[in-house]
């Protein structure tokens, strides 16, 4: 129920009704949004009034025209009975045709989704109680097959991912190392790494000192 019209009807507001069904059919010409509206307020007194012959109904539809239409508007203001009103809402049909199956078809859409969406929600679960012995049996059984099943399939997967994991950190550090060997021979420029340069600069400084003290020994000997 529209909050408007409640409020109005709770207030006894008559003329606001009125102006509000007889716009209604403009936005609803269906009438489905204020049937439940119309039958909460038509029995508050001053609604309804007394059928008065005013402009005379056009019986023929290709006559339900715009300028029909608004007279009929006119008139059930002047005289809200419920023969004009009933007769506006046929009328409505007519002149709104393609909106009133516009209005229908969104509702049937609608309607199929709640539909569809009260068939995916989850059934009440059955307790073990309500399960034969032999169902719950062969339920745990499965149950089990398909845990145990899982969990070895989770492990080679982990497994798996360990050793791509060092492979991945052996490759690495393979690369690294080649990387340094090359910066180090690139900075000697004669092929050889920094390691290997000062090792023969260590072994030439041995050779010198040894050949000093074996001159050193030969000349203390001649003396």
């Amino acid at each position: 129920m529209h909050k408007t019209v409640k409020k109005y009807a709770d207030n006894a507001d008559i003329k606001g009704l009125k102006y509000i069904f007889v716009d209604c059919l403009d936005a609803d010409p269906t009438f489905e949004d204020y049937r439940e509206d119309f039958e909460y307020c038509r029995n508050l007194p001053g609604l309804l009034e007394d059928h008065m012959e005013l402009t005379p109904f056009c019986k023929d539809p290709t006559g339900w025209d715009e300028d029909y239409w608004i007279g009929l508007k006119k008139d059930l203001l002047k005289n809200f009975s419920m023969k004009r009103f009933g007769h506006m809402r046929e009328v409505a049909e007519v002149f709104y045709k393609e909106k009133v199956c516009r209005i229908r078809q969104e509702r049937e859409i609608k309607r199929q989704q709640e539909e569809a969406e009260k068939r995916r929600e989850p059934q009440p679960r059955q307790t073990e109680r309500d399960r034969p012995h032999e169902e719950r049996r062969r339920g745990a059984k499965d149950t089990a097959f398909v845990s145990g099943s899982e969990r070895q399939k989770r492990e080679l997967e982990e497994a798996k991912k360990r050793l791509e994991l060092e492979n991945q950190q052996t490759e690495r550090y393979r690369r690294q190392e080649e990387q340094r060997r090359n910066l180090e021979r690139e900075r000697t420029g004669n092929g050889r790494t920094e390691a290997e340069t000062a090792g023969k600069k260590a072994l030439g400084a041995v050779l010198v000192i040894l050949a000093v003290l074996i001159v050193m020994l030969l000349i203390t000997r001649l003396q």
